[in-house]
């Protein structure tokens, strides 16, 4: 697959998506900033100059709207410390653009021109007069992300977020496939649940909050300054790539991630290690610093004590989903599944297994309705492998995946919504649940309309 805009190839640099090379330029660029403002020598400064001069143009060629984005962020973020935050006597005040003005204005003209030729400059603006796809599928996937965590507090598993979402979340009228949610924290909430991503936020949270009054209450060494506002800058570029794609993603570490280019691969832990060595340099100054922090303990704590209680709701909005009912994916040997586990204490032999494979409904709604019909069982739905089942219980097959009945002669079978024509002989013991009100495909009326048999029970549900 390449990734194009207007015919123009997106470039990559080693990623597969664009999204995710942009997010590494977004961290690459405050390096950049910082040796050309901090650093005195000459050599050094001239290097880093070429060295985001280079940055900039490789940004142009990706298309990134949230590569674009997280660098105008940084930038913010890199004028306000150093210009605002910083101590009124530091012998940093004044911000040092560029070690020389004419050149300044040369790259800065060359590069408009390039950004504006290109089509680049067109791309990040227009999507906000007439947002594109890209846009507003974004917005279904985060709607329907908070509907997954309502639904699964305590996660639905590494690497299911978005076969979750494809098989039981879309809109039936969306034929997209998708890996993840498209969004690096949203992904991680939704897999990881509500108690880990309060977490996650105060890693984030603590350091660089720590960093802020450091760089704000007291002088420090130049070394330590730049360090300082160049993480925080990171860390606010990371924050706005991975609310624009699933460009950092824990399930890249691991052994059977999905990740067949192995370029690719290799280039994501490079860019999922860049927030992680960032802020273990943010953490190991604020500890160097730690006795200019004791006067600030209390709003360090009390923003602990506020991320901390907000896992709190997460834990018991998951005990009692799970005291209720709630959807939440196991593993088994033979691949994932999706269980409902209803009220009170179900035997483990009593199964109801679910094929799904029905153009009228998504399985969300499907699995709503077998719950109603089945309360007193557990609900399967397999996802991807049918091997490995259990031996006894009961089996429903939806739609074309009815065709599939003599695999399952040993079970109790029930027919929902056969997309296929009758056939000559049907397996015995076999119950048949018409809906007539999804009956596009006009099988059912043949089925209802045929001579009852013994080992046919029509259940009209409407």
């Amino acid at each position: 697959m390449e990734f194009t805009y207007h015919g123009l190839v997106r470039y990559g640099f080693g990623f597969f998506n664009p999204n995710h090379a942009a997010a590494m330029i977004a961290c690459l660029l405050p390096l950049c900033w910082s040796v050309r403002v901090f650093v005195k020598k000459r050599e050094l400064v001239y290097l880093a100059v070429a060295v985001e001069i280079v940055l900039y143009l490789a940004l142009i060629f990706t298309y990134s709207r949230a590569g674009f984005i997280a660098v105008l962020a940084e930038g913010l973020v890199f004028v306000l410390l150093k210009n605002y935050l910083v101590h009124p006597e530091h012998s940093l005040r004044a911000l040092r653009i560029f070690p020389n003005r004419k050149i300044a204005m040369t790259v800065a003209i060359l590069t408009l021109a390039i950004a504006v030729s290109c089509g680049f400059l067109v791309r990040c603006v227009n999507w906000i007069s007439a947002p594109d796809r890209s846009v507003t599928n974004r917005l279904t996937l985060l709607h329907g992300g908070f509907k997954m965590l309502a639904d699964n507090p305590s996660g639905v598993g590494s690497g299911m977020s978005g076969l979750i979402y494809t098989t039981f979340y879309q809109p039936v009228e969306s034929t997209l496939q998708y890996r993840t949610m498209v969004n690096s924290f949203m992904t991680f909430a939704v897999e990881n649940g509500l108690m880990w991503t309060c977490l996650m936020m105060l890693c984030f949270a603590l350091p660089v909050s720590a960093a802020v009054i450091l760089i704000r209450r007291h002088k420090l060494s130049v070394c330590k300054s730049s360090w300082l506002i160049t993480g925080i800058c990171i860390i606010s570029g990371v924050i706005v790539s991975g609310l624009g794609s699933s460009c950092f993603d824990l399930n890249v570490l691991g052994v059977d991630s999905g990740f067949i280019d192995y370029p690719d691969r290799i280039m994501r832990i490079l860019l999922l290690a860049c927030p992680v060595i960032t802020l273990a340099v943010i953490f190991g100054i604020v500890v160097s610093e730690k006795h200019r922090l004791y006067e600030h303990g209390a709003i360090l704590t009390g923003l602990a004590i506020v991320f901390l209680l907000l896992c709190v709701p997460g834990v018991v909005v998951s005990s009692i989903n799970n005291s209720n009912g709630v959807y939440q994916v196991c593993s088994k040997k033979s691949g994932r599944w999706l269980k409902y586990v209803p009220p009170g204490q179900i035997q483990e032999s009593n199964n109801a297994i679910v094929l799904g494979s029905c153009a009228a409904w998504d399985l969300k709604k499907l699995a709503d309705f077998i719950k109603k019909q089945f309360p007193d069982d557990n609900i399967f739905i397999p996802l991807g492998q049918t091997s490995g089942l259990p031996v006894h219980g009961k089996i429903i097959l939806c739609g074309k995946s009815c065709r599939q009945a003599k695999r399952f002669s040993e079970y109790e079978q029930y027919w929902l919504l056969p997309e296929v024509p009758p056939p000559e002989q049907y397996p015995t013991g076999l119950k048949k649940i018409y809906l007539s009100c999804y009956d596009e495909s006009g099988y059912n009326r043949l089925w209802k309309s045929q001579a009852e048999q013994i080992t046919i029970l029509i259940e009209n549900v409407d």
